[in-house]
């Protein structure tokens, strides 16, 4: 395993290669505008309902809980698991079926837990030997329309 494919050097957030060129992740992804977003945190940190309120924005979901990962050239695609049913866990309501929008260009990855700072300096995180921006936030009620706009703007 690279050090680089661990964000903080942390194994919750590591990407377990399954080849040279692709692995999985423990996360959740969307793509709004063909712009996929591969969102991480521990446990409950509130990675499918983020999810779950980008899609009711108009997101579509790659896959939860586990994204394969693969890089093509000098980008990453987000997918979800070739056998994995197109589905999310909501926390206390159960699994729903969700159509899901298939492999998707990941533009960045979300790091749900605390900012360091307001506005803070660009953080970029490494991923099968592919740079993307690395973001930070809590999970709060308005994250969602955030990065929506995040998402859109860049």
């Amino acid at each position: 395993m690279a050090a680089e494919d661990a964000i903080d050097g942390d194994a919750l957030f590591r990407l377990h290669r399954t080849h040279t060129d692709r692995g999985t992740i423990h996360g959740t992804a969307i793509a709004l505008n063909g712009r996929g977003l591969l969102v991480l945190g521990g446990a409950g940190a509130g990675k499918t309902g983020l999810a779950a309120q980008l899609i009711m924005m108009g997101a579509k979901l790659v896959s939860d809980d586990v994204v394969v990962v693969t890089r093509t050239g000098a980008s990453l695609t987000g997918a979800r698991p070739e056998h994995a049913p197109s589905c999310m866990e909501l926390r206390g309501l159960g699994i729903v079926t969700v159509p899901d929008e298939g492999a998707t260009a990941l533009k960045a990855v979300l790091h749900l837990g605390a900012s360091a700072a307001r506005l803070p300096d660009a953080e970029i995180v490494c991923l099968l030997g592919c740079s993307l921006p690395l973001l930070r936030h809590p999970a709060r009620h308005d994250t969602a329309a955030k990065v929506a706009l995040w998402l859109t703007a860049t």
